[in-house]
């Protein structure tokens, strides 16, 4: 997108451009720079809303208050902030993952921002002068960071917003939908990157003002869009679409999902629809394919709706509580196996070396340990073999 905002703003841009065209690749070196942790918390300490908001600390301005002036938490705040320590540390795999890419693009748009008003971000963080960095580039490049991690909150009063609200507020809620946030953002990602965007480009004189004015974001976003759902449909109706919307065949037989590459998937659900609506085949579409292509989600496997509907099959339809025990232990489980997803990495990884790392488990037999050892290297392969009636050879992970 940057790369095409700065050809599109030479364009059609009265004053100068604000981007360049190799902002994108600034934004990766970025991300693998060293100290990037150390430089985000000193600048954001000045700022402790934007630290809130970016790393969700939400007792950041009480506990930096203690830690700087020497005060004692007592109360509410004592607790708050253990209880605040505790989630911290059950969910340090996925914080550290996600603050990892956070960090890089709040420091890239920075950089960014500073140079178009004639400084350079390195000479700022070096010489320690942060009082030169505006809080509205702090603002910008938190929002950035929260956009393109798919964290950030719906504005106050939107349906979005009250979504969430109501997801979060809703006991239980959460383990059916742990993500809403994501939900919102892929919905809303999907809508800015579609042909919605040229339309509005091309018939909105506000849009044209924008555009003119070297904001040319929509029109970015809607050529981007364009291109992926056009690139969608032309593989749906390729030999390499599988039966499913979501499925590719490989060129030795193998079928993938391509599912966990949300929201990208959302394109393929789009032309999918499109293709059977030109054959006529829409009603062969389930609830549940249109929940994961509208919502760039599925289930978490063992979870939610799925849990709810066994767990009521095993209390009334077998006249025994150990089904619906069972199905409890296996929804805990994959609950707390959740926290450890960013391992599932570390796994692929080293499965490239070692066959046995990317053979896949069964996790029947211990519904509540089983997924998290699933999620372990080592403790995994404690677990049995997952057999398959078809196959001879053992199933890998692909």
């Amino acid at each position: 997108q940057d790369t095409l905002d700065a050809g599109l703003q030479r364009v059609f841009s009265k004053g100068p451009p604000t981007v360049h065209a190799a902002d994108g690749f600034a934004l990766v070196m970025r991300m693998f720079q060293g100290g990037k942790k150390d430089v985000t918390e000193r600048i954001l300490q000045q700022f402790p809303k934007e630290y809130d908001r970016m790393l969700a600390t939400y007792s950041s301005d009480i506990s930096k208050r203690a830690a700087t002036e020497g005060v004692v938490l007592k109360g509410a705040d004592k607790a708050f902030t253990a209880a605040e320590d505790a989630v911290h540390v059950l969910n340090s795999a996925n914080r550290f993952q996600e603050h990892f890419f956070r960090r890089g693009v709040f420091l890239a748009e920075l950089q960014q921002r500073a140079r178009q008003r004639g400084v350079d971000l390195d000479d700022i963080l070096r010489e320690n002068r942060m009082g030169e960095l505006p809080t509205e580039d702090i603002r910008v490049a938190v929002d950035k960071s929260l956009q393109i991690t798919f964290a950030e909150s719906p504005a106050f009063g939107t349906l979005g917003q009250k979504f969430v609200s109501f997801i979060n507020a809703m006991p239980g809620a959460t383990f059916a939908i742990p993500f809403p946030r994501f939900l919102v953002n892929s919905l809303k990602f999907f809508w800015d990157f579609s042909p919605v965007g040229l339309a509005r480009s091309a018939f909105s004189p506000a849009q044209w003002r924008s555009i003119r004015a070297g904001n040319t974001e929509v029109l970015s976003r809607g050529i981007l869009g364009t291109g992926m759902l056009g690139a969608a449909w032309q593989f749906r109706n390729s030999e390499y679409a599988g039966e499913r919307w979501y499925e590719a065949k490989l060129s030795d037989g193998k079928t993938i999902d391509l599912r966990p590459f949300n929201p990208f998937a959302a394109y393929l659900f789009v032309a999918d629809v499109a293709k059977r609506k030109r054959e006529g085949r829409l009603d062969t579409f389930t609830g549940k394919d249109i929940a994961m292509g509208v919502l760039s989600s599925n289930l978490r496997a063992g979870t939610g709706l799925f849990v709810l509907d066994r767990v009521l099959e095993g209390l009334v339809g077998s006249g025994s509580a150990d089904k619906a025990v069972e199905k409890i232990q296996q929804f805990a489980g994959e609950a707390t196996a959740g926290l450890l997803t960013p391992l599932q990495q570390v796994t692929d990884l080293l499965a490239q070396f070692d066959d046995n790392l990317a053979t896949m488990r069964q996790r029947r037999e211990e519904p509540f340990l089983g997924p998290i050892k699933a999620r372990i290297p080592g403790l995994a392969q404690t677990l049995p073999e997952l057999v398959s009636p078809t196959r001879e050879e053992a199933l890998q992970r692909e």
